[in-house]
């Protein structure tokens, strides 16, 4: 990335590692930052009524080099990704999707696996809500990997059909040679949502106690944040396998690579905003 570009950060959704991720990353690379907090709303126009859009709209007129974004499924991003100047980068997107973290995701998978051609995937929790499962599911097949679900029957509905389902953890984990678990977001749910928290600690939770389960290499990851006692129990941490926090160290440099390889694709008239 060209040194001194300004890039402004807008989140209508809180962030810890995404948002950190991304400035780090900006900042190493010799880039400047200007954060929007949308989700308080607290000192913005937001609170007086301002659309979203608008909001967005106000920040590229003052023309930064790049807009990292992430917003709920109610605001257009594809539609406003295709008109604006500038790059657009997706930092999360509803339910829809979360290509970074897909990414980061896969990259660290490669660092223990020799390939991911023909490794089996296995995503635990609320795969219906998760934009980070829902990225996975476009990003694995083109590596050559088998993506496999697990959770309560509600969050494993519409899934496409090259996804392998399992019913236990005791039947999913040998299968896995990555075991992803993902947070359940308690605040998309709805009153129609009947599962129940103390159900699924005792069916899919993951702790240490999987191990032999496991096979030799497989891996433990989460993209945070999590509900621990929920998703993993804190005794998971002591397994060699768990590289969630290697995974997180992971999103500075694939973010890095991204926002120096959206630049150059800029530069030659060439560019995805997904």
């Amino acid at each position: 990335m060209p040194p001194g570009r300004l890039i402004g950060l807008l989140f209508f959704e809180a962030s810890t590692r995404t948002r950190l991720s991304f400035e780090i990353a900006i900042q190493r690379l010799g880039g400047r930052t200007t954060f929007f907090d949308g989700a308080s709303k607290e000192g913005t126009s937001l609170i007086k009524g301002e659309t979203l859009e608008d909001t967005f709209w106000t920040l590229h007129a003052m023309l930064p080099d790049m807009i990292i974004i992430r917003c709920g499924d109610e605001f257009p991003l594809r539609k406003v990704a295709e008109l604006a100047k500038m790059p657009i980068v997706n930092a999360g997107y509803g339910t829809e999707g979360h290509p970074t973290q897909a990414i980061l995701d896969t990259y660290t998978m490669s660092e223990y696996l020799p390939t991911l051609e023909n490794k089996n995937i296995l995503f635990i929790g609320d795969i219906r809500h998760s934009r980070v499962a829902h990225s996975h599911m476009e990003l694995l097949p083109k590596l050559g990997a088998n993506m496999g679900v697990v959770g309560p029957k509600e969050f494993l509905q519409g899934l496409p059909s090259n996804i392998q389902t399992f019913t236990s953890l005791k039947e999913a984990i040998p299968w896995a040679d990555v075991c992803m678990g993902l947070r359940i977001q308690f605040e998309r749910h709805s009153a129609s949502d009947t599962f129940s928290r103390e159900d699924f600690i005792t069916q899919y939770q993951m702790d240490k106690t999987i191990e032999p389960l496991l096979k030799k290499d497989a891996l433990i990851l989460h993209p945070g944040p999590v509900n621990w006692g929920v998703e993993l129990h804190p005794n998971i941490r002591e397994l060699s396998n768990f590289k969630m926090f290697e995974q997180k160290q992971n999103g500075v440099f694939t973010r890095a690579a991204l926002l120096s390889r959206m630049f150059e694709k800029s530069t030659q008239g060439s560019l995805s905003h997904d």
